[in-house]
């Protein structure tokens, strides 16, 4: 589940790809030398409404990257609450 970018900078060596086997089902990335690449820290925990601090209307074609698939906006956000 990797963007084309990503996928093909893996099979070219710039990065490799193994399980965490510190949590299970999850994966953990290293450097060509394996040295572990950090997992990203986890966002803030957001309180109340987020349309009373950002109010623009995000929508599916909010987002339309240039050379790629569009977003699915379902499928994303449904990715960064879990």
């Amino acid at each position: 589940m990797l963007c084309s970018t990503h996928h093909t900078s893996h099979h070219t060596g710039a990065y490799q790809i193994g399980h965490d086997t510190t949590v299970p089902g999850h994966f953990s990335f290293h450097r060509p030398d394996r040295t572990p690449i950090p997992h990203a820290p986890r966002p803030p925990r957001l309180s109340g409404d987020i349309t009373a601090s950002h109010p623009a209307h995000i929508t599916a074609h909010t987002i339309q990257p240039a050379r790629y698939d569009p977003l699915h906006l379902h499928y994303a956000t449904s990715v960064m609450v879990t």
